[in-house]
């Protein structure tokens, strides 16, 4: 086992924020080199690439990036371009003085020095694997914006006498039924705006349902391969797709097919091989052929 503090000369632990990101530079023992802050800007981030190329001398650096995914993504790419290695830092859990940038810097680089490089988090990367984390993103807002609308308008049904009884859930029907309401010049100024605020939140509420059946699909263009052009977020795509971006693959030997067995019964998809076959039935028929038949008495 060989840990990271034996294969790398220095670690840069990197704090991200969407305006300015902290740096702390340690060496392989832990001693705080340096630090510094730089914004997330293409001009900065060249600057910070250009400073930790200074300041380690071209000597091996290992990256740890909190939110490599997110808001160091471009800098994570920046970082992977120069040959440098990025992984993502371990969760800080206990922070006893409270958030402090430089800390939760100097705490990412830190933390990874025990640990073994071929156990560190590489970061995810590739465009199939972003244009997935976008659709699975998209799905997780709009089901919680369709929650919310639903709950919105189930309060408002129990507040006021609008003839739907909301004791249960909302179903397709009641929805389709509420989108279909018109206001009544005789009702009160509150049950009429009660009214018109359910007809706007059922209409929101199926619009939703309807983009979640049929799923949000990002834009044809050729460098996206087929499946992930006609990728839809449903629930069982979106376990696949994280199975199919979060595990390894299975190896060429595990998925090639096996041998069967001869005393294994045959299937349609394992036919017996043609021999086999011919040697049955010659088989068959010379047992026939030795075996007394009986006359009717």
């Amino acid at each position: 086992m060989t840990i990271v503090a034996d294969s790398y000369w220095f670690v840069t632990g990197v704090d991200t924020h969407s305006k300015k990101h902290q740096y702390a530079l340690v060496d392989r023992t832990g001693r705080l080199v340096d630090e510094r802050a730089f914004p997330t800007s293409a001009a900065g981030i060249a600057r910070a690439t250009h400073w930790l190329t200074a300041a380690t001398g071209g000597q091996p650096m290992l990256a740890a990036i909190d939110g490599a995914g997110s808001y160091g993504r471009q800098l994570a790419e920046a970082f992977t371009g120069a040959g440098v290695r990025v992984v993502e830092a371990p969760q800080i859990r206990y922070r006893p003085a409270g958030k402090d940038d430089r800390l939760d810097a100097r705490t990412a680089a830190i933390t990874v020095l025990p640990l073994d490089t071929d156990r560190l988090s590489d970061r995810k990367a590739g465009a199939e694997r972003d244009a997935i984390q976008v659709l699975l993103t998209a799905r997780a807002e709009m089901t919680r914006d369709r929650t919310r609308t639903l709950n919105a308008l189930t309060a408002i049904l129990r507040r006021f006498d609008l003839g739907i009884d909301a004791r249960n859930a909302l179903t397709s029907a009641r929805l389709k039924t509420i989108t279909a309401w018109r206001t009544r010049p005789t009702e009160p100024v509150d049950t009429a705006t009660a009214h018109a605020e359910a007809v706007r939140l059922a209409t929101r509420a199926r619009a939703l349902t309807t983009e979640l059946a049929g799923g949000t699909r990002p834009p044809s263009a050729p460098s996206l391969p087929s499946w992930c052009r006609s990728f839809s977020p449903s629930p069982a795509s979106g376990r696949s797709a994280r199975r199919r971006f979060t595990r390894p693959g299975p190896t060429p030997a595990a998925s090639a097919p096996k041998p069967r067995s001869p005393d294994s019964p045959a299937s349609p998809r394992n036919p017996p091989p043609a021999e086999t076959v011919s040697a049955t039935a010659s088989t068959a028929a010379a047992t026939d052929a030795l075996t007394p038949r009986s006359t009717a008495s």
